[in-house]
């Protein structure tokens, strides 16, 4: 029947095999290839790819991801057995390796298939390494701020965290009343940290914008988020209760009807004598 078929040939002296040689060929109409690679991207964090397979026609693949470096492949991941279906497929799959700044690499997927015949699908793009970080999770409040800063990268972040300060009025010239800048821990990714901030003195009661900048060391901003803090006035203490005055006009009040007591039962005794 049509399709892909393949010979295998071998030269064998008695028991031992010398050499051995596979010819694939097609009988009839050609067959079109099961597997291809729709797209391909990759970035310092990882390769993706969208794959399509002909219609009707699931497979079982392995996939070989590879980073290069001048020619050089310097990392090699590999899934085995992966079911493919008709259904347009998206793989992602993350470099373990720490990458340098501003360098360019190659990301390149193998993609083998064994029905009917031994296929090998292949597509590469280049891509620049750079730091990439992102910021999450802000609190903030009259005394200070705190953020989560998380890794999206294999290049290395080595830089810090600027927490700005301006009043936000219509009128405001946006000039700082709070600058607090933190080092932040070295973070590739998926790694996170918690960065604080504590202002020199706290808010008056207003409201304030507070930028928050995630600065590389060479002076990039990567990422930057803005929110508002809103300082109410806060209520002032209640006077207590003046216990000893209460005590004193309790005593005051009970001596009193003491005294009526007394005078009555003295003038009831004075009539009866």
């Amino acid at each position: 029947s049509d399709g892909g078929y393949a010979v295998y040939a071998s030269i064998w002296d008695n028991d031992d095999k010398v050499a051995s040689q596979r010819y694939g060929f097609v009988h009839g109409r050609p067959t079109l290839n099961l597997i291809s690679i729709n797209s391909i991207n990759a970035n310092s964090k990882e390769v993706s790819l969208i794959l399509g397979v002909s219609p009707n026609a699931p497979s079982i693949a392995d996939i070989t991801y590879m980073l290069i470096d001048d020619n050089k492949i310097i990392s090699t991941k590999k899934d085995e057995g992966v079911a493919l279906s008709s259904s347009p497929m998206t793989i992602n799959k993350q470099w373990d390796k720490i990458l340098d700044n501003k360098k360019e690499y190659q990301a390149k997927v193998k993609i083998d298939t064994y029905s009917p015949v031994h296929r090998v699908t292949a597509d590469q793009t280049t891509f620049i390494a750079k730091e990439d970080v992102m910021i999450s999770d802000i609190f903030k409040d009259r005394r200070g701020s705190s953020i989560t800063l998380e890794g999206k990268s294999q290049v290395p972040f080595n830089g810090i965290v600027r927490f700005t300060v301006t009043e936000f009025a219509s009128n405001s010239n946006d000039e700082p009343i709070q600058v607090v800048e933190k080092r932040s821990p070295i973070l590739l990714n998926e790694d996170d940290e918690t960065i604080e901030a504590i202002w020199d003195e706290s808010l008056q009661p207003g409201q304030y914008k507070l930028s928050v900048e995630a600065v590389s060391g060479t002076g990039e901003i990567i990422d930057s988020k803005e929110t508002i803090i809103e300082v109410e006035e806060r209520a002032l203490p209640q006077p207590e209760p003046d216990n000893e005055t209460d005590d004193d006009g309790s005593l005051t009040g009970i001596s009193m009807v003491i005294a009526l007591l007394v005078l009555t039962s003295i003038a009831i005794y004075m009539k009866k004598r």
